[in-house]
């Protein structure tokens, strides 16, 4: 049997449609984790009638899983987040790839809060890795859970090394990947896209004033792990800075600068070898422009003209 874990927290807008979604599933068992929510998702959690509800004091998305991980029957677990979708055949694709592995992942679309549509991670064709922390090295698998079916007991004994990932505002589940990561033995990875993930301007990757160093942790803990130079460059340095002026933080500049140290040329040579060519000039372009603060004002004059583009097409 499967479990699906859904932890929530104030999510009364878009948990009637996940609810819909899970519906479609057959023989599995469904945890609806509420995080202290404040609003009328306990109430529309409880109506439901389909699954078991665990309340609990608002703690974080990290404990809310661990929760359900701990609540969880079933040899296999997989998690929905609140305000997304799935393909009605994502468990049945997931379950009939799992013989002989701890870890079976699938692709996903993901949709930006532009209304833009892109496949994320995964293979165009059916592999099986023996090395889970190469695949995270290079991108190929990435830290979402949601598009993950894990074997049980891999993340019952992974929770145990959670101190680290309850203090995340964001990343908490790249951080349970790593927790993981001694338990899996073997990963398939096939190229059915079964997750419809759709990212939302108040998400925490637009708002989580802690996300640099969140991020920073999971790129030391890889480091230590042996990741190259390049995973830092597409991981942790390149989409930094460009958030910070994306979300036009204060005094940008005093945060981008501690990260040019990873943006040498001969990490930004392994990055384009590596297949992440546009982190690759893109970093090569802020190693010149942020010393001299032109990258911020550069970044926002582009991301304008594209929006005035869209409207013009429209």
């Amino acid at each position: 049997m499967i479990s699906v874990v859904v932890p929530f927290y104030n999510a009364a807008e878009h948990l009637p449609r996940a609810l819909e979604c899970l519906e479609t599933l057959d023989d599995v068992e469904i945890l609806l984790i509420n995080d202290g929510s404040t609003d009328a998702s306990p109430e529309i959690a409880e109506n439901w009638g389909n699954g078991r509800v665990i309340h609990q004091e608002h703690s974080g998305i990290a404990a809310a899983r661990d929760r359900g991980i701990r609540e969880a029957t079933g040899e296999w677990i997989w998690f929905v987040d609140s305000d997304d979708t799935f393909d009605p055949c994502i468990l049945e694709r997931l379950s009939a790839a799992s013989d002989g592995v701890d870890l079976v992942v699938c692709r996903a679309h993901h949709y930006d809060s532009r209304g833009r549509i892109r496949v994320m991670e995964g293979v165009a064709d059916e592999i099986v890795v023996e090395d889970l922390k190469e695949a995270i090295f290079d991108g190929t698998v990435r830290g979402y859970v949601w598009n993950k079916l894990f074997r049980a007991e891999v993340l019952k004994r992974a929770i145990d090394r959670a101190d680290r990932r309850q203090r995340l505002s964001s990343l908490e589940d790249l951080m349970l990947l790593l927790d993981a990561l001694p338990e899996i033995r073997k990963t398939r990875l096939i190229p059915f896209i079964g997750y419809h993930y759709r990212e939302r301007s108040g998400s925490a990757i637009h708002s989580d004033p802690q996300r640099l160093e969140n991020t920073s942790i999971c790129a030391e803990t890889l480091a230590k792990l042996g990741a190259p130079s390049s995973f830092r460059v597409w991981f942790e340095a390149v989409p930094g800075i460009a958030t910070t002026a994306h979300a036009r933080v204060p005094d940008a500049r005093k945060l981008q600068l501690p990260l040019l140290k990873y943006l040498t040329p001969p990490a930004l040579l392994q990055t384009w070898s590596s297949g992440h060519r546009r982190e690759a000039v893109h970093g090569a372009v802020m190693a010149v422009t942020v010393p001299i603060g032109v990258y911020s004002p550069l970044y926002r004059a582009r991301h304008a003209m594209e929006k005035l583009l869209v409207r013009t097409k429209c």
